[in-house]
């Protein structure tokens, strides 16, 4: 566990180990939803625009064969 307050731009700092154990670096995307009154915070990668055709049900199912 650890304790983290929120600036006055509603902000928090998600603490070292837990960006360290989520390989979390400056810039990266995160999803933020809650459940119930829990915040959950989501690692997320974002794919390019121009690379989303390889990433279709379709074409992955060619490249898994």
């Amino acid at each position: 566990m650890s304790l983290t307050k929120i600036n006055p731009r509603g902000q928090i700092t998600i603490p070292a180990k837990f960006r360290s154990a989520l390989h979390c670096k400056p810039g990266d995307y995160v999803e933020v939803k809650m459940e119930g009154n829990i915040l959950k915070v989501i690692p997320k990668e974002l794919i390019d625009k121009s690379q989303m055709w390889f990433w279709t049900k379709g074409c992955l199912r060619v490249y898994d064969n």
